[in-house]
């Protein structure tokens, strides 16, 4: 059957119909040329059918006409397959010159080096741009397997294990469907796809680029995209998880490429292209990536989204007119009132990705991470907004409200989602985030999603770095300002330059500088902000009032840290032209200076640092016992401005003690004469001199018999010459001197040294003691005397005190002890208190585990121990004992007196209301009225049956036993239950058993005695009953008269 494609003519407005291959139709200049491919004789059997049908036949073709237009330009659409991958390529457009058999050229496609599998070829002989701009129709083609025919020259078709049919002539190879009819079978899978996404999850991400304007937004474009995933996960069990926003192309676009990512994006702005375009890519046969590629024409066709999500999950074209999948020639890419999957969709879905589950419950977030960046400590950021999205089949309910932790927070404007939100499938909900950091540095945190889906929380991390607030940073230069010396009653100017060197602006809010310096001007101004990185200026004066130094301090107040900077301002007030005269010194000090000897020269520098020549009078003058030894210093001389002149002194005591005196330089200066203050101090032959601290050393308490702390006094030489000590020194009263002591008998201490001796007081009685330490030496007022004072105390001792000093125990129970009572030992004395032995008892009393009173135990003046003690009786009636306490106080042992009562233990009884019973005389066969026989716990304990009731005896057969309310285990005191006994005699003759109570009472078996007669032979005559009775009860002898009786009755 011969496959063409008809001519399309100049003219013509519009080839196609609804049912046609879905591309544009061209408006070339140049028609289509009419091409087709004619079936030969058929040259070997067609292979074995496999699971993809019937595989095709090795056929020749003829190709009508057979050659293309001469300045044709080709465009092919390719397959390629690599390491187990296929995509779809770009058109290529490689001319290559074929001969065909009647040596007739054509333009060709030269096959790529990969695995190109060309699925399509177009000719059109203007070369136009055709081609390219039917990209999108020939992917349509290419991916739903439905090809054109093919231009080329004469070849034979090779064979091949999938359904396309392949054309080969060397390098030219093209792909092909043909016949038509072949297409016609139910669902269709892509050959390369064996199995779906993993898990039948696809997720997905979004390439916004291009976006057609009818969609407002990004979300409302996403919304009409997940509207058509719905209807394919509402028919089989596949979900499709949005993931965000991508720059990635889909794999399916001129210059996308397989990728690993599944895309969904736009293309065709211009709207001159197809609907779309949907492939999958695979590995080993399993579904790895799918892209959608959609133009802007078709955007409203909820039909077009649904068909390309199909062949992003691997389904090609369905040869089933009116359903979403169908294909070429069938498939309509216009408005179309079926919207929505038709069975054979559903089963090609269901192929892949099985039945869908009762509702599948799948939460995703958007964006999956927040990073708020750098924030200023204490601020709150601008909020950011997660979007959580349910992509599943069934409702997503919140089950907690959304949470974080600070310093992050959810803001409750832009926040949607909240505890209890039921998200149906592909609605969302939003919750918006803010963060306020506390401390400077990253912080990180989590939004916290708690749902009914699997995992039940999703998290989306949190990031955000707190960084200090800007802050102004105030440099001041120069540092600091000096005017120098500036003639009194002038001024001098000066600028000070403020840098802002910190991160914000810098606002002035004072400049002051106190007089005689002034602030007069500058560009820096109170209110006006000085930008981070910029500078002002502080214009200053310097107006000095008086000769001499100046110094302030300028201080500008800011918003910087600390707010007020200061500089320093210095400068010399100067008078006009006038001699000045300065002294180097105003005292001179000569001490330790020995009589009659001259001391070192010391000099005085007189320096005129005025502005005119300074003229001494006459010569410099001074007093005994000071002397002017030299200098340049003279009378009448001229000392020019900056010169200077020197005045040598001596001291030279005559007498032992301080001396006092003057120098004297007259000059022609203001302030003349200048005058230099003289001290000296004579100083007589060494000799030393004692100083004892302290002089009285009081050394506290101390117990008697024991030793206080030590004390320490020391001696020192402040005089000019070497002290000795004599003996050892000594102590009187209950006074030590320790070891350690450095005074020692014949020590030697320079002057200005010092030695120690340590003191301690060891009382012997009770009360105040008084004592003396003496020093003996070689300086006036030997011996030095300490006076030493302590007070000695009596010795600790421990004192004994118990709580309760009797202890009553109360009642218990024979063989069982008491509840456990205390008595507490308490230290009262003054010193330890030890105990000697354990704690004993006498009676029948206990000391408990519990007890902190033990053998050997040390208790400190005001601690305690205690004794626990129990009573356990081993008869009824009262009890007493002693708790006795030995120890190391005095009246030792203590002693507690002990008492108790004891009372007998509890005991069940058995009792039973009768001791016998008599039955009478009854006739074997027959049955009498039961005896109740009630059994009754009089005690005081719990009486317990160890077995039922029973009966026993040589008769007991002829008794019937009803334990009745007895078949119990255990009767509380005063309770009882009660037997039935009747008597059903089986022999004649006395009958004897007995009804047995066992129990864990005294006495038992507790047992009744039951007994009845029955008459020997014929039954007796009823008025004889009470007589037989009697004579039964009589014994054998009895019987036998009875016997004799009853023959002679008969």
């Amino acid at each position: 059957m011969p496959l063409s494609m008809k001519s399309w003519p100049r003219s013509a407005p519009r080839p196609c119909s609804a049912r046609c291959l879905s591309w544009a139709c061209p408006r070339s200049a140049s028609p289509w040329r009419s091409l087709s491919l004619t079936q030969a004789a058929a040259t070997t059997p067609k292979p074995a059918a496999s699971r993809y049908g019937s595989p095709p036949e090795r056929r020749n073709f003829n190709l009508h006409p057979t050659q293309t237009p001469r300045n044709a330009c080709c465009a092919a659409f390719f397959l390629v397959t690599h390491n187990h991958h296929t995509k779809l390529t770009a058109p290529i457009c490689q001319k290559r010159t074929f001969q065909n058999p009647s040596g007739a050229k054509m333009t060709g496609i030269q096959r790529p080096l990969l695995h190109l599998q060309p699925i399509a070829f177009f000719c059109n002989s203007r070369r136009s741009s055709m081609a390219s701009r039917h990209i999108g129709a020939l992917g349509m083609l290419a991916i739903g397997a439905a090809l054109l025919p093919i231009t080329g020259a004469q070849g034979q078709q090779s064979p091949s294990p999938l359904p396309p049919h392949i054309y080969e002539q060397g390098d030219f190879r093209v792909v092909y469907q043909a016949p038509w009819q072949d297409l016609l079978e139910k669902f269709k899978l892509f050959d390369h796809v064996t199995s779906g996404f993993a898990g039948g999850e696809i997720q997905w991400y979004y390439n916004d680029a291009n976006r057609p304007a009818a969609y407002a937004s990004a979300n409302e474009a996403i919304a009409a995209l997940q509207n058509g995933m719905q209807q394919w996960q509402t028919v089989c069990n596949v979900r499709f998880v949005y993931k965000g926003t991508t720059t990635n192309l889909p794999g399916l676009a001129l210059d996308g490429k397989f990728d690993g990512q599944s895309t969904i994006g736009w293309h065709d702005p211009g709207n001159n292209s197809v609907a779309g375009t949907g492939g999958v890519g695979t590995s080993n046969g399993q579904a790895k990536e799918g892209d959608v590629w959609l133009s802007s024409r078709y955007r409203a066709s909820n039909k077009t989204i649904i068909h390309e999500l199909g062949h992003m999950m691997g389904i090609a074209h369905s040869d089933v007119d009116g359903v979403v999948m169908s294909g070429p020639p069938l498939t309509s890419y216009s408005p179309n009132p079926s919207q929505t999957l038709q069975p054979d969709d559903i089963a090609a879905c269901r192929s892949l990705y099985g039945t869908p589950s009762t509702g599948t419950v799948l939460a995703s977030v958007a964006p999956t991470v927040l990073n708020f960046g750098n924030v200023v400590q204490g601020q709150t950021s601008a909020a950011q907004t997660v979007t959580l999205t349910n992509q599943g089949t069934a409702d997503l309910t919140l089950t907690q409200a959304p949470s974080v932790a600070a310093p992050f927070a959810i803001a409750a404007t832009g926040t949607t989602c909240a505890a209890n939100t039921t998200l149906a499938a592909s609605q969302s909900c939003t919750v918006a985030v803010t963060y306020t950091p506390t401390a400077l540095g990253g912080s990180s945190g989590s939004l916290t999603f708690k749902h009914n889906a699997s995992p039940a929380t999703t998290t989306v991390p949190l990031n955000g770095t707190g960084v200090a607030a800007p802050t102004p940073v105030v440099q001041l230069t120069p540092d600091p300002v000096n005017f120098g010396a500036v003639t009194v009653g002038s001024n001098a100017q000066q600028d000070v330059t403020v840098r802002n060197s910190g991160n914000a602006p810098l606002n002035l809010t004072q400049i002051t500088a106190p007089a005689p310096f002034s602030v007069i001007g500058g560009s820096c101004a109170v209110g006006t902000p000085v930008a981070a990185g910029s500078t002002c200026t502080v214009r200053l004066r310097f107006t000095p009032t008086n000769a001499g130094n100046a110094q302030e301090l300028l201080r500008i107040t800011h918003n910087g840290t600390p707010n007020v900077s200061e500089l320093s301002l210095r400068g010399q007030g100067a008078n006009a032209a006038a001699p000045n005269a300065q002294l180097s010194t105003n005292a001179l000090n000569f001490s330790g200076i020995a009589l009659n000897s001259t001391s070192p020269a010391q000099t005085v520098t007189l320096t005129n640092n005025g502005t005119a020549p300074l003229r001494l009078g006459t010569a410099p003058a001074v007093a005994a016992p000071f002397q002017i030894t030299g200098g340049t210093c003279t009378a009448n001389m001229n000392i020019a401005p900056g010169d200077r002149c020197t005045i040598s002194v001596v001291f030279k005591p005559t007498t032992a003690g301080p001396a006092n005196g003057s120098l004297t330089i007259a000059h022609n200066a203001a302030g003349s004469p200048a005058t230099v203050a003289l001290r000296g101090v004579g100083q007589a032959a060494p000799a030393p001199n004692v100083q004892l601290s302290p002089t009285t050393l009081d050394l506290g308490n101390a117990t008697v018999g024991e030793s206080s702390a030590v004390r320490t006094v020391t001696l020192t030489n402040n005089g000019t010459g070497p002290l000795t000590l004599g003996a050892t020194p000594t102590v009187s009263g209950p006074f030590e001197i320790a070891a350690g002591s450095t005074c020692t008998a014949g020590a030697n201490i320079a002057a200005g040294g010092s030695c120690s001796i340590d003191v301690l007081f060891k009382p012997t009685a009770a009360g105040p003691a008084n004592g003396a330490l003496s020093i003996a030496h070689n300086a006036a007022g030997s011996p030095s005397i300490v006076t030493l004072r302590g007070v000695g105390q009596a010795a600790p001792a421990p004192n004994v005190q118990l709580s309760p000093a009797a202890l009553d125990l109360g009642s218990a129970t024979v063989g069982a002890s008491s509840a456990a009572q205390t008595v507490t030992l308490t230290n009262n004395g003054t010193g330890q208190l030890t105990l000697s032995a354990a704690p004993a008892v006498t009676g029948p009393f206990e000391i408990a585990a519990a007890s902190t009173c033990t053998a050997g135990a040390n208790i400190a003046a005001g601690d305690s121990c205690t004794i626990s003690v129990v009573f356990k009786p081993t008869a009824a009636g009262p009890a007493n004992g002693t708790l006795s306490i030995a120890h190391n106080a005095a009246g030792s042992p203590a002693t507690v007196a002990l008492r108790g009562a004891g009372q007998a233990a509890p005991a069940p009884t058995a009792q039973v209301s009768v001791g016998h019973w008599e039955f009478g005389v009854l006739a074997v066969g027959n049955e009498s009225a039961p005896a109740s026989i009630t059994f009754t716990n009089s005690g005081t304990a719990p009486l317990t049956l160890t077995s039922p009731p029973s009966l026993t005896g040589p008769n007991a057969t002829a008794f019937v036993l009803d334990v009745g309310s007895c078949n119990v285990a255990t009767l509380a005191p005063g309770a009882s239950c009660t037997v039935q006994v009747r008597f059903k005699p089986t022999a004649t003759g006395l009958q004897e058993a007995e009804l047995r109570f066992n129990h864990n009472a005294a006495g038992s078996p507790t047992i009744v005695r039951l007994r009845g007669g029955v008459p020997l032979g014929a039954t007796p005559v009823p008025a004889l009953a009470p007589l037989l009775l009697l004579l039964l009860s009589l014994g054998l002898g009895a019987t036998g008269l009875l016997q004799r009786g009853l023959r002679r009755k008969a």
